[in-house]
């Protein structure tokens, strides 16, 4: 059994505490896998891109300006072939994280929508599909070594 690996590249730049803006292409040799059972897989890259936007990181009179707004996509081929068709994705991401108080720590909540499609002479249907997630981020100082006891 030989599953590979991935390869990933990207760049992000952006405003400290304002603005951050990013693009990843990542790639995968699916064609070079040796999974008992399993055919049929293809070379799999993928362009994910999404930009942050934060208005007011510190703000003490308004919690929406505090708030870190998201907006994302991808675009690619999937590692799924069928009938010598290979499945093509791509979708659209938004979400935001709302800060803790008097900490670093945030919740995010997310939204994904979906679409894989393919050929409909090589037999392969749409499929759209809607994800809502939830994550917690935790920052916390219990490692730090105080200055003074």
């Amino acid at each position: 059994m030989y599953i590979p690996g991935t390869m990933r590249a990207g760049i992000a730049f952006g405003k400290l505490n304002k603005l951050t803006a990013g693009i990843d292409f990542l790639t995968t040799n699916w064609s070079e896998a040796r999974i008992p059972g399993s055919t049929g897989t293809k070379d799999s890259h993928t362009l994910i891109f999404g930009v942050e936007y934060t208005p007011e990181r510190y703000s003490n009179l308004s919690r929406l300006k505090r708030l870190d707004y998201r907006l994302g996509g991808h675009i690619g081929n999937s590692y799924v072939s069928y009938n010598g068709t290979q499945v093509k994705e791509s979708g659209i991401s938004a979400g935001f994280g709302i800060p803790i108080m008097r900490t670093l720590s945030e919740v995010n909540i997310f939204f994904d929508y979906t679409i894989r499609y393919g050929s409909a002479s090589a037999g392969l249907h749409n499929e759209k599909y809607f994800t809502v997630g939830a994550s917690l981020n935790i920052f916390d100082r219990w490692f730090l070594r105080p200055k003074y006891d």
